[in-house]
Protein backbone atom coordinates (compact mmCIF):
# COMPACT_ATOMS: atom_id res chain seq x y z
CA UNK A 1 0.00 0.00 0.00
CA UNK A 2 2.83 2.09 0.88
CA UNK A 3 4.06 2.03 -2.91
CA UNK A 4 0.86 3.55 -4.72
CA UNK A 5 0.62 6.07 -2.15
CA UNK A 6 4.45 7.42 -2.45
CA UNK A 7 3.73 7.38 -6.12
CA UNK A 8 1.31 9.83 -5.81
CA UNK A 9 2.83 11.90 -3.23
CA UNK A 10 5.43 11.80 -5.85
CA UNK A 11 3.63 13.02 -9.00
CA UNK A 12 1.83 15.81 -6.42
CA UNK A 13 4.62 17.04 -5.62
CA UNK A 14 5.88 16.88 -9.69
CA UNK A 15 2.61 18.72 -10.22
CA UNK A 16 3.25 21.19 -7.77
CA UNK A 17 6.74 22.23 -8.69
CA UNK A 18 5.77 22.60 -12.46
CA UNK A 19 3.09 24.88 -11.16
CA UNK A 20 5.40 26.52 -9.28
CA UNK A 21 7.95 26.79 -12.07
CA UNK A 22 4.98 28.56 -14.95
CA UNK A 23 3.88 31.01 -11.84
CA UNK A 24 7.17 31.99 -11.22
CA UNK A 25 7.96 32.29 -15.04
CA UNK A 26 4.35 34.13 -15.45
CA UNK A 27 5.25 36.88 -12.82
CA UNK A 28 8.93 37.54 -13.69
CA UNK A 29 7.77 37.62 -17.54
CA UNK A 30 4.75 39.50 -17.07
CA UNK A 31 6.53 42.25 -14.18
CA UNK A 32 9.22 42.74 -16.73
CA UNK A 33 6.64 43.54 -19.51
CA UNK A 34 4.61 46.05 -17.11
CA UNK A 35 8.04 48.00 -16.32
CA UNK A 36 9.21 48.14 -19.62
CA UNK A 37 5.66 48.65 -21.70
CA UNK A 38 2.74 49.15 -19.89
CA UNK A 39 4.02 51.84 -17.35
CA UNK A 40 4.74 53.78 -20.04
CA UNK A 41 1.26 53.85 -21.04
CA UNK A 42 -0.33 53.85 -17.69
CA UNK A 43 2.08 55.48 -15.60
CA UNK A 44 4.45 57.66 -15.39
CA UNK A 45 7.90 58.36 -17.56
CA UNK A 46 11.56 57.68 -17.05
CA UNK A 47 11.67 61.07 -15.48
CA UNK A 48 9.48 60.62 -13.13
CA UNK A 49 6.38 62.72 -14.63
CA UNK A 50 2.81 61.52 -16.28
CA UNK A 51 4.35 63.46 -19.64
CA UNK A 52 6.99 61.91 -21.68
CA UNK A 53 8.68 64.56 -24.04
CA UNK A 54 8.90 62.53 -27.58
CA UNK A 55 6.02 61.18 -26.95
CA UNK A 56 3.27 63.72 -25.96
CA UNK A 57 5.56 67.20 -26.54
CA UNK A 58 7.47 66.63 -29.23
CA UNK A 59 4.45 65.90 -31.76
CA UNK A 60 3.40 68.84 -30.82
CA UNK A 61 6.01 71.61 -31.38
CA UNK A 62 6.52 69.76 -34.74
CA UNK A 63 3.18 69.98 -35.65
CA UNK A 64 2.41 73.55 -34.56
CA UNK A 65 5.70 75.08 -34.32
CA UNK A 66 8.83 73.85 -36.13
CA UNK A 67 7.70 74.74 -39.77
CA UNK A 68 8.08 78.42 -38.88
CA UNK A 69 10.81 78.04 -36.38
CA UNK A 70 13.48 76.26 -38.26
CA UNK A 71 16.22 76.67 -40.53
CA UNK A 72 17.90 79.98 -42.02
CA UNK A 73 14.30 81.45 -42.29
CA UNK A 74 13.29 80.57 -38.87
CA UNK A 75 10.45 83.49 -37.68
CA UNK A 76 11.88 86.01 -35.45
CA UNK A 77 15.42 83.48 -35.55
CA UNK A 78 13.94 81.48 -32.43
CA UNK A 79 14.70 77.75 -33.49
CA UNK A 80 11.99 75.57 -31.85
CA UNK A 81 14.92 72.56 -32.47
CA UNK A 82 17.42 74.27 -30.57
CA UNK A 83 16.95 72.66 -26.85
CA UNK A 84 18.34 75.01 -25.51
CA UNK A 85 16.55 78.12 -27.04
CA UNK A 86 13.33 76.34 -26.28
CA UNK A 87 13.93 76.10 -22.33
CA UNK A 88 15.87 79.30 -22.62
CA UNK A 89 12.15 80.96 -22.03
CA UNK A 90 11.11 78.12 -19.64
CA UNK A 91 11.12 78.17 -15.58
CA UNK A 92 11.32 73.80 -15.25
CA UNK A 93 8.60 73.15 -12.45
CA UNK A 94 6.77 76.38 -12.99
CA UNK A 95 4.69 77.23 -15.72
CA UNK A 96 2.90 80.31 -14.71
CA UNK A 97 6.46 82.06 -14.18
CA UNK A 98 7.85 80.64 -17.49
CA UNK A 99 7.46 83.47 -20.66
CA UNK A 100 6.74 80.18 -23.25
CA UNK A 101 3.67 79.99 -20.82
CA UNK A 102 2.62 83.19 -20.16
CA UNK A 103 3.74 85.55 -23.20
CA UNK A 104 3.16 82.84 -25.86
CA UNK A 105 1.56 79.69 -25.21
CA UNK A 106 -1.90 81.71 -23.12
CA UNK A 107 -1.56 84.92 -24.96
CA UNK A 108 -4.93 86.59 -26.25
CA UNK A 109 -5.60 85.25 -29.64
CA UNK A 110 -4.72 88.35 -32.75
CA UNK A 111 -8.34 88.55 -33.13
CA UNK A 112 -8.53 89.95 -29.82
CA UNK A 113 -5.41 91.64 -29.38
CA UNK A 114 -3.32 92.88 -32.34
CA UNK A 115 -0.16 93.02 -30.02
CA UNK A 116 -0.79 89.75 -28.72
CA UNK A 117 2.67 87.13 -29.36
CA UNK A 118 0.54 84.18 -29.35
CA UNK A 119 2.10 81.21 -30.42
CA UNK A 120 1.06 80.20 -33.48
CA UNK A 121 -0.60 83.17 -34.90
CA UNK A 122 -3.46 81.44 -34.84
CA UNK A 123 -3.58 80.24 -31.47
CA UNK A 124 -4.01 79.75 -28.60
CA UNK A 125 -3.14 75.52 -28.99
CA UNK A 126 -6.15 73.24 -28.22
CA UNK A 127 -7.15 72.94 -24.82
CA UNK A 128 -5.52 69.27 -24.98
CA UNK A 129 -2.14 70.64 -26.31
CA UNK A 130 -2.05 73.73 -22.85
CA UNK A 131 -2.91 70.76 -20.80
CA UNK A 132 0.09 68.59 -22.04
CA UNK A 133 2.71 71.74 -22.30
CA UNK A 134 1.80 72.96 -18.54
CA UNK A 135 2.61 69.98 -17.47
CA UNK A 136 5.59 69.38 -18.84
CA UNK A 137 7.11 72.59 -17.73
CA UNK A 138 5.32 72.24 -14.10
CA UNK A 139 6.98 68.33 -14.28
CA UNK A 140 10.44 70.21 -14.43
CA UNK A 141 10.65 70.90 -18.42
CA UNK A 142 12.86 67.49 -19.21
CA UNK A 143 14.27 67.39 -22.79
CA UNK A 144 16.17 64.27 -23.45
CA UNK A 145 19.70 65.07 -25.11
CA UNK A 146 19.75 63.70 -28.67
CA UNK A 147 15.80 64.51 -29.05
CA UNK A 148 15.56 66.11 -32.66
CA UNK A 149 12.36 67.87 -33.54
CA UNK A 150 11.30 68.04 -37.44
CA UNK A 151 8.74 69.71 -39.10
CA UNK A 152 5.63 67.46 -38.93
CA UNK A 153 4.62 68.42 -42.55
CA UNK A 154 6.22 65.62 -43.65
CA UNK A 155 6.33 61.61 -42.24
CA UNK A 156 9.29 61.67 -39.63
CA UNK A 157 10.67 58.56 -41.55
CA UNK A 158 10.79 60.71 -44.71
CA UNK A 159 12.89 63.47 -43.16
CA UNK A 160 16.02 61.81 -42.39
CA UNK A 161 18.39 62.21 -44.81
CA UNK A 162 19.16 58.53 -46.74
CA UNK A 163 15.79 56.99 -46.12
CA UNK A 164 14.39 57.20 -49.90
CA UNK A 165 16.43 55.04 -51.61
CA UNK A 166 14.95 54.54 -55.08
CA UNK A 167 14.07 56.94 -57.50
CA UNK A 168 10.66 55.72 -57.81
CA UNK A 169 10.32 56.22 -53.97
CA UNK A 170 11.79 59.74 -54.46
CA UNK A 171 9.09 61.07 -57.11
CA UNK A 172 6.46 59.36 -55.07
CA UNK A 173 7.11 61.52 -51.88
CA UNK A 174 7.64 64.21 -54.28
CA UNK A 175 4.05 64.15 -55.75
CA UNK A 176 2.67 63.50 -51.82
CA UNK A 177 4.43 66.51 -51.21
CA UNK A 178 2.97 68.49 -53.99
CA UNK A 179 -0.21 67.53 -53.33
CA UNK A 180 -0.28 68.17 -49.68
CA UNK A 181 1.50 72.25 -50.05
CA UNK A 182 -1.13 72.51 -52.53
CA UNK A 183 -3.74 71.72 -50.65
CA UNK A 184 -2.48 73.92 -48.04
CA UNK A 185 -2.37 76.72 -50.44
CA UNK A 186 -6.15 76.56 -51.41
CA UNK A 187 -6.96 77.12 -47.96
CA UNK A 188 -5.38 81.13 -48.09
CA UNK A 189 -8.30 81.32 -51.07
CA UNK A 190 -11.37 80.48 -48.24
CA UNK A 191 -11.34 83.86 -46.99
CA UNK A 192 -12.03 85.38 -50.50
CA UNK A 193 -14.62 82.50 -52.24
CA UNK A 194 -16.59 81.91 -48.76
CA UNK A 195 -18.30 86.03 -49.82
CA UNK A 196 -19.47 84.23 -53.14
CA UNK A 197 -22.13 81.15 -51.23
CA UNK A 198 -22.77 84.17 -48.75
CA UNK A 199 -24.36 86.74 -51.89
CA UNK A 200 -25.46 84.05 -54.11
CA UNK A 201 -27.73 81.69 -51.58
CA UNK A 202 -29.00 85.30 -49.69
CA UNK A 203 -29.68 86.26 -53.57
CA UNK A 204 -31.35 82.82 -54.64
CA UNK A 205 -33.53 82.76 -51.47
CA UNK A 206 -34.90 86.24 -52.16
CA UNK A 207 -35.85 85.22 -55.20
CA UNK A 208 -37.48 81.79 -54.41
CA UNK A 209 -39.65 83.90 -51.98
CA UNK A 210 -40.77 85.87 -54.38
CA UNK A 211 -41.54 83.37 -57.10
CA UNK A 212 -44.40 82.22 -54.80
CA UNK A 213 -45.86 85.87 -56.08
CA UNK A 214 -44.16 86.41 -58.90
CA UNK A 215 -44.08 83.32 -60.74
CA UNK A 216 -41.17 81.60 -63.10
CA UNK A 217 -38.82 84.19 -63.85
CA UNK A 218 -38.17 84.88 -59.71
CA UNK A 219 -37.91 81.09 -59.95
CA UNK A 220 -35.38 80.67 -62.74
CA UNK A 221 -33.05 83.76 -60.93
CA UNK A 222 -33.10 81.55 -57.58
CA UNK A 223 -33.15 78.38 -59.48
CA UNK A 224 -28.79 79.42 -61.26
CA UNK A 225 -28.23 81.81 -58.19
CA UNK A 226 -28.89 78.00 -56.04
CA UNK A 227 -26.33 76.33 -58.93
CA UNK A 228 -23.72 78.53 -58.51
CA UNK A 229 -24.08 78.97 -54.67
CA UNK A 230 -23.92 75.43 -54.13
CA UNK A 231 -20.58 75.12 -56.37
CA UNK A 232 -19.01 78.10 -54.16
CA UNK A 233 -20.27 76.95 -50.95
CA UNK A 234 -18.90 73.33 -51.52
CA UNK A 235 -15.63 74.86 -52.47
CA UNK A 236 -15.47 77.02 -49.45
CA UNK A 237 -15.88 74.24 -47.22
CA UNK A 238 -13.19 72.58 -48.93
CA UNK A 239 -10.75 75.92 -48.81
CA UNK A 240 -12.14 76.15 -45.13
CA UNK A 241 -11.20 73.09 -43.95
CA UNK A 242 -7.54 73.85 -45.55
CA UNK A 243 -7.19 76.47 -44.02
CA UNK A 244 -7.91 76.08 -40.42
CA UNK A 245 -5.31 73.51 -40.54
CA UNK A 246 -2.84 75.48 -41.92
CA UNK A 247 -3.75 78.37 -39.27
CA UNK A 248 -2.84 75.47 -36.48
CA UNK A 249 -6.79 75.83 -35.39
CA UNK A 250 -8.10 72.77 -32.97
CA UNK A 251 -8.20 69.44 -35.49
CA UNK A 252 -12.32 68.53 -36.16
CA UNK A 253 -11.73 65.93 -33.37
CA UNK A 254 -11.52 67.98 -30.73
CA UNK A 255 -15.03 68.51 -29.63
CA UNK A 256 -14.98 71.45 -27.13
CA UNK A 257 -17.16 71.67 -23.93
CA UNK A 258 -17.90 74.45 -21.15
CA UNK A 259 -14.37 74.61 -20.15
CA UNK A 260 -12.89 75.30 -23.83
CA UNK A 261 -11.47 78.61 -25.47
CA UNK A 262 -14.56 80.64 -26.63
CA UNK A 263 -12.71 80.94 -29.79
CA UNK A 264 -12.53 77.36 -29.87
CA UNK A 265 -16.30 76.80 -29.66
CA UNK A 266 -16.70 79.56 -32.10
CA UNK A 267 -14.67 77.69 -34.44
CA UNK A 268 -16.50 74.21 -33.81
CA UNK A 269 -19.70 75.51 -34.80
CA UNK A 270 -18.43 77.84 -37.73
CA UNK A 271 -16.69 74.86 -39.37
CA UNK A 272 -19.62 72.45 -39.08
CA UNK A 273 -22.58 74.92 -40.00
CA UNK A 274 -20.25 75.77 -42.74
CA UNK A 275 -20.18 71.76 -43.91
CA UNK A 276 -24.11 72.21 -43.10
CA UNK A 277 -24.22 75.35 -45.82
CA UNK A 278 -22.44 73.01 -48.58
CA UNK A 279 -24.71 69.77 -47.80
CA UNK A 280 -27.43 70.96 -47.55
CA UNK A 281 -27.52 73.01 -50.54
CA UNK A 282 -26.41 69.89 -52.81
CA UNK A 283 -29.57 68.33 -51.47
CA UNK A 284 -31.98 71.61 -52.30
CA UNK A 285 -30.13 71.69 -55.85
CA UNK A 286 -31.09 68.30 -56.14
CA UNK A 287 -34.53 68.70 -55.56
CA UNK A 288 -34.90 71.75 -57.96
CA UNK A 289 -33.40 69.58 -60.64
CA UNK A 290 -35.94 67.25 -60.04
CA UNK A 291 -38.90 69.97 -59.89
CA UNK A 292 -37.44 71.49 -62.91
CA UNK A 293 -37.30 68.33 -64.61
CA UNK A 294 -41.00 67.27 -63.27
CA UNK A 295 -42.60 70.48 -62.75
CA UNK A 296 -45.86 69.03 -61.52
CA UNK A 297 -43.89 66.55 -59.17
CA UNK A 298 -44.37 67.17 -55.14
CA UNK A 299 -41.03 69.09 -54.13
CA UNK A 300 -41.51 71.86 -56.59
CA UNK A 301 -42.27 73.79 -53.56
CA UNK A 302 -40.02 72.46 -51.38
CA UNK A 303 -36.97 73.21 -52.84
CA UNK A 304 -37.70 77.31 -52.89
CA UNK A 305 -38.74 76.56 -48.70
CA UNK A 306 -35.31 74.81 -48.27
CA UNK A 307 -33.68 78.33 -50.32
CA UNK A 308 -34.98 80.22 -47.14
CA UNK A 309 -33.64 77.89 -44.16
CA UNK A 310 -30.55 78.55 -46.80
CA UNK A 311 -30.34 81.70 -46.02
CA UNK A 312 -30.87 82.31 -42.39
CA UNK A 313 -27.92 79.41 -42.26
CA UNK A 314 -25.93 80.85 -44.56
CA UNK A 315 -26.06 84.20 -42.70
CA UNK A 316 -25.24 82.57 -39.29
CA UNK A 317 -21.96 80.76 -41.11
CA UNK A 318 -21.15 84.06 -42.81
CA UNK A 319 -21.61 85.98 -39.04
CA UNK A 320 -19.42 83.32 -37.18
CA UNK A 321 -16.49 83.82 -39.77
CA UNK A 322 -16.81 87.41 -39.01
CA UNK A 323 -16.74 87.03 -35.21
CA UNK A 324 -13.27 84.52 -35.51
CA UNK A 325 -11.85 87.85 -37.72
CA UNK A 326 -13.31 90.63 -36.09
CA UNK A 327 -14.53 89.46 -32.69
CA UNK A 328 -18.21 89.73 -31.53
CA UNK A 329 -18.95 92.36 -34.36
CA UNK A 330 -23.03 92.55 -33.36
CA UNK A 331 -21.89 93.69 -29.75
CA UNK A 332 -19.35 96.01 -30.92
CA UNK A 333 -22.04 97.60 -33.48
CA UNK A 334 -24.68 97.93 -30.57
CA UNK A 335 -21.72 99.52 -28.75
CA UNK A 336 -21.40 102.21 -31.33
CA UNK A 337 -24.78 102.87 -31.58
CA UNK A 338 -25.98 103.44 -28.22
CA UNK A 339 -22.51 104.83 -27.22
CA UNK A 340 -22.68 102.06 -24.10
Amino acid sequence: MRTPIRGWALKVSASQSVVAIVSLAFFTIGGYCWDTCCSKCFGEDQSGGVIDFQKDVAPILESRCVHCHQGDNAKGGFLVGDRESVLGFVEPGDAASSSLWTDYLTAPPVAHSVDSLVMPPAGPLSEGELSVMETWIDEGATWPEGVVLVSAKLPREKQTEGTVGSAKEKDSLSVSNFAERAFGAIGYFHPAVVHFPIALLIFGGAAAGLSFFTGSRAQAIAFHCLIWGTLSAVLAAIMGWSFAAEKGYPSWTIIPDSTSLADTQLLFRHRWTGVAVAVLSIVILSMAIVAKKFPQSSVRHVWKLGMLVLVLLVSITGHQGGELVYGDILAKAIERITGK
